[in-house]
């Protein structure tokens, strides 16, 4: 059977999963590429993941329900941060 419970720890822990690898990875192509941003974009990608684990661990103890406004709230963060930051790291690289 599958419950909703079971349905809201999957997403999770794919949000979860994704974030870290992405969080991860985007630093390491900064580093590699010289961003002169990279530790101010790290912690943002840091508050990020701290954010999303209170999150999870929120749903996860029932405190929260994975809903429509949790869901719109990450799609809406993840546009701001990809129009404003990762936009501007694609700007420098594509300078180079």
């Amino acid at each position: 059977v599958f419950s909703m419970f079971y349905g809201e720890t999957i997403v999770t822990k794919t949000i979860d999963y994704q974030a870290s690898f992405l969080i991860l990875n985007g630093t390491a192509v900064m580093r590699n590429h010289e961003y002169p941003q990279v530790s101010s974009h790290h912690r943002e990608h840091a508050l990020l993941q701290a954010e999303l684990s209170d999150l999870i661990r929120e749903i996860e103890e029932g405190k929260r329900r994975l809903d429509i406004e949790t869901l719109t709230s990450l799609k809406y963060w993840l546009i701001d941060h990809v129009i404003d930051s990762d936009m501007d790291i694609a700007r420098y690289m594509n300078s180079r």
